[in-house]
């Protein structure tokens, strides 16, 4: 474990994780305020990246087709939607929020750049602060206890997906970004089927891998949350 990751991601998601279960299990009325001042921000810091974007130049390398721009909408729908979009979003910002968590775990740069050059620049500040912002609402919900998994989740989360490969897979191409290693895969095993059998096929396992991840992902969130142990107090229990 680098100093850098120790400082700038491990010890900051911890005390994020540490404040929203304070929010999620004590803030009342005030968890809803914080929330959606939370993504009021992320949404005027996502603008404000997007004018300095075009000012520098670089605007086409800012597009917001990556997946972690799918966070403003899910957390969107999380803090102002209502009925079924409410707990849809709800699902997918869970479900996006453990695979960030996981990524940035496994390979931190991924997801953030290099730790040593997180504020380098506005665009990295940005990225970080972002990142940071989703987390913090992923476990502001888990905490809270409004989070409640359905059967019909993980086929939300496939058309979800779908939705997204539908405008990142012909957007990588034509801006030339690696969306989520739609170019390139950050995977080795993975890249030597690209190359070996092409494009289409690549993409269509790494869909199907994800996918059949988050169902048996999803599976299990609920088998466990049924137990004895865990039913009377889980935040995943869902009918």
């Amino acid at each position: 474990m680098t100093t850098q990751f120790l400082g700038a991601v491990l010890l900051p998601y911890l005390a994020i994780a540490a404040a929203a279960l304070l929010l999620g299990k004590y803030g009342g009325r005030a968890r809803g305020l914080v929330v959606r001042w939370v993504f009021a921000l992320m949404l005027s810091a996502g603008i404000a990246k997007q004018i300095v974007a075009v000012r520098t130049g670089v605007w086409h390398t800012m597009v917001p087709l990556h997946f972690s721009s799918t966070f403003y909408l899910t957390v969107g729908c999380s803090v102002f939607a209502k009925n079924f979009l409410r707990r849809a979003g709800q699902s997918l910002l869970f479900v996006s929020g453990v695979l960030m968590t996981v990524v940035l775990f496994v390979d931190p740069v991924a997801v953030l750049g290099e730790p040593a050059l997180v504020f380098t620049s506005h665009i990295r500040a940005h990225g970080y602060f972002f990142h940071m912002a989703a987390a913090f609402q992923m476990f502001v919900l888990l905490f809270s206890g409004e989070l409640s998994l359905g059967r019909y989740d993980a086929h939300i989360f496939a058309l979800f997906v779908a939705a997204w490969c539908a405008l990142a897979i012909p957007g990588a191409f034509y801006f030339r970004i690696n969306f989520m290693g739609i170019l390139v895969s950050y995977i080795p095993l993975l890249e030597r089927l690209r190359l070996a059998a092409g494009t289409p096929l690549y993409l269509t396992v790494c869909y199907s891998l994800l996918v059949l991840s988050v169902y048996a992902f999803l599976f299990v969130c609920k088998k466990l949350s049924r137990m004895p142990v865990f039913r009377a107090k889980s935040a995943l229990y869902g009918k």
